[in-house]
């Protein structure tokens, strides 16, 4: 079983659109953040990505796909993996906006995925911070043996020119 989010970064203003996207001002590093995006597949720790709940499973997660990429004046990230930790997507988000800003190196995104690496990243940055707000995140997607993946990114709510 896998399950896929999306999480949708508007880089204008809309009226219409506001509760499905978040509208980040700031111009944004599309290739800076594809390129921490493509650190997420594979087996990693994600402690340092989620609120810690009593009873909570391992934070060890298998993430099988994750793409950024835009249409239009959204930015789109998908990730789908094994499970996921609670916040976790919001705050791998609110990390690759950060990429994208230039406020964190591509190689400090990939050192939380260390144990060495997450006590140094600890340190330098609140990642909780950084916490992407909810708007914008769409579940995409529960997959069952079986069942097909994803296909092209796209929107699950387009923001519409008017």
């Amino acid at each position: 079983m896998a399950r896929y989010y999306l999480y949708q970064i508007s880089t204008r203003r809309t009226a219409f659109a506001k509760k499905a996207v978040w509208w980040v001002k700031d111009k944004l590093d599309l290739e800076a953040m594809q390129k921490a995006c493509a650190l997420l597949t594979g087996r990693h720790d994600f402690a340092r990505f989620c609120d810690k709940r009593v009873g909570d499973q391992s934070t060890i997660v298998v993430v099988e796909r994750a793409e950024l990429g835009h249409e239009g004046d959204l930015i789109l990230f998908r990730i789908g993996a094994s499970h996921f930790l609670w916040k976790m997507v919001r705050r791998i988000t609110g990390a690759l906006v950060e990429v994208g800003r230039g406020k964190l190196s591509i190689n400090e995104f990939q050192s939380w995925f260390d144990d060495a690496g997450m006590k140094r990243a600890a340190a330098a940055f609140d990642l909780a911070a950084h916490t992407a707000p909810p708007s914008g995140l769409f579940l995409e997607r529960v997959l069952y043996q079986g069942d097909e993946r994803p296909g092209a990114l796209a929107a699950a709510f387009p923001v519409q020119r008017l």
